[in-house]
């Protein structure tokens, strides 16, 4: 993992100026020592770079990271999450549990999965004190030809991955890895996105020349095997399913499912439905949210259906089914009550410009936009105006993740993705 080598020596400085050893400023009995000079360092990092006053990206990396450190199991630091504004591929994270990442690779990478391995790698290497092992292990004059070239002005050009590349070793760099993948998952992520941050990395690395020197450092081949192994091992998420629900599949599916609206069924990039995929969307501009989450599958002769949760709350919880073609989605709210029936929820092959019946409702596709929001940005949508009974809506779609946007038109309501699982 890369890391911002020039602003990390602030911590030989301050070693410098106040007359300690790297020993004595990390002494292991000391977290708060740690914090103090972590501190400090940070506000170093922040005189030299640039921070990020994007609220989108702000907001998605505090999430991450709360996230992550609440699955910690001993938390010895009261840990921070800022932004740099840079087009690098970059993260890292000062002692004391001061954390920065790079609106870079924010862009770099497909979901937060991706992004919480590499923050939970990073958190990993502060948690684990692993800045106290190497900067205890550097000598004198390593340190002093270091501070010359800043003081100096020196830039560090071409060769800064090769010294990024030696910050840790080939067992801290390991550690780092199988730590930052248990924190994510048990933060709830997912593994593939792990392993797509981790197929990133070797891209990256695949752009250094050969004959650049990377110490003990690993490469990143054998973490992906490392990784590929270890995810391998993760246990099955548990999915919250009653016996006798829908993924107990009854010969006679009208008491439940009532009148399918279609005869056959099948994916859609728009809307991926699969088996804990999951969704949350914040409601207006306050802290309100919801989550969809789906918790069962059942297989028909024609495709499946889905069976989900949408859950305002710890306390408030409804059952609904899910389910899409290569044209529509579908809804079915509360199955197996006096309320239950079928919706379209959108049309997705409307005709650009002018409205189709469908459903009760009218559609009709307008131009893609690029959207920003808390979990990403997203170039190619599918911008769809859905007319019904007196409400219009604009709802934008996600290739491959889903509905990303939602808004009345006639009451302002405006629903936006901040998270998903894929």
């Amino acid at each position: 993992m890369k890391i911002a080598w020039h602003l990390a020596l602030s911590l030989f400085l301050l070693c410098l100026l106040e007359g300690s050893s790297p020993a004595q400023l990390f002494d292991k009995t000391n977290p708060q020592r740690e914090v103090e000079i972590g501190r400090t360092a940070s506000g170093d990092v922040e005189k030299k770079q640039r921070l990020s006053t994007d609220e989108v990206d702000i907001a998605r990396v505090q999430r991450i990271g709360n996230a992550l450190v609440a699955a910690l199991p001993q938390r010895a630091y009261p840990f921070q999450f800022k932004v740099i504004r840079s087009k690098q591929f970059n993260a890292f994270c000062l002692p004391g549990g001061f954390m920065y990442v790079y609106d870079g690779l924010l862009r770099a990478l497909p979901g937060d999965d991706a992004v919480a391995f590499v923050m939970g790698h990073e958190i990993t290497h502060a948690a684990h004190r692993h800045w106290a092992h190497k900067i205890d292990s550097m000598k004198g004059g390593a340190i002093v030809a270091i501070v010359a070239d800043i003081l100096t002005g020196g830039n560090l050009g071409s060769s800064i991955f090769t010294m990024q590349s030696r910050r840790f070793s080939r067992d801290e760099e390991y550690d780092a890895d199988k730590g930052g993948a248990e924190l994510a998952w048990n933060a709830g992520y997912d593994s593939t996105g792990m392993l797509k941050a981790m197929e990133q990395i070797e891209i990256l690395e695949k752009g250094v020349s050969p004959s650049v020197d990377v110490g003990d450092h690993p490469r990143a081949t054998e973490r992906m095997k490392r990784l590929q192994a270890q995810v391998a091992g993760f246990p099955d998420r548990p999915h919250a399913v009653d016996a006798g629900s829908l993924d107990c599949v009854p010969t006679d599916l009208s008491g439940i499912a009532g009148i399918l609206p279609l005869t056959h069924f099948e994916s859609t990039p728009w809307c991926p439905l699969a088996m804990g995929n999951e969704w949350t969307y914040r409601v207006g501009a306050g802290p309100g949210t919801y989550t969809i989450r789906i918790l069962g599958e059942v297989k028909l002769p024609g495709g499946s259906l889905f069976r989900a949760e949408q859950r305002l709350g710890p306390a408030s919880a409804v059952t609904l089914l899910l389910a899409s073609s290569a044209t529509a989605v579908w809804r079915c709210n509360r199955p197996g009550t006096a309320q239950s029936s079928w919706k379209m929820e959108c049309a997705l092959d409307a005709p650009e410009g002018s409205a189709a019946d469908h459903d009760g409702g009218q559609y009709t596709n307008l131009p893609s936009e690029a959207l920003t929001l808390p979990c990403g940005i997203f170039s190619n949508t599918l911008k769809v105006k859905k007319h019904v009974g007196s409400n219009t809506f604009l709802l934008w779609y996600g290739r491959n993740v889903g509905l990303l946007k939602r808004e009345c038109v006639e009451t302002g309501v405006v629903e936006t993705l901040v998270g998903y699982r894929i």
